[in-house]
């Protein structure tokens, strides 16, 4: 791994992220870490149909930001590793609507 330029530490690894848009929860853009992840094949799927390997509860955090507009997070297990998905509403510029959400998918 390279090091940092300015520190000589190594570059943090890099977390899976995704947008996703509207209340079907459409993935639109992932990261390469997301691409690694769950395969580029998800872009253009709604979350649920692509992301089978989240447990519903994260699912149920993604409705709740959707509906509240908060940014909230939780602990899950993805294949029997402890994740942290940190959820955050997207909105218009223009009329503060939300209309999709980021998620991200740490590790401990």
């Amino acid at each position: 791994m390279a090091g940092s330029p300015d520190t000589g530490r190594p570059a943090p690894v890099q977390q899976p992220v995704a947008l996703l848009y509207g209340p079907g929860q459409r993935i639109v853009h992932g990261n390469p870490a997301f691409m690694a992840e769950f395969g580029s094949e998800a872009l253009g799927l709604p979350a649920r149909e692509a992301l089978l390997g989240l447990p519903g509860r994260a699912f149920e955090v993604i409705d709740r930001v959707l509906e509240s507009g908060r940014p909230l997070a939780c602990w899950i297990d993805v294949s029997g590793e402890r994740r942290r998905l940190t959820v955050a509403p997207r909105r218009d510029p223009e009329d503060k609507e939300v209309y999709g959400a980021a998620i991200r998918l740490a590790r401990k």
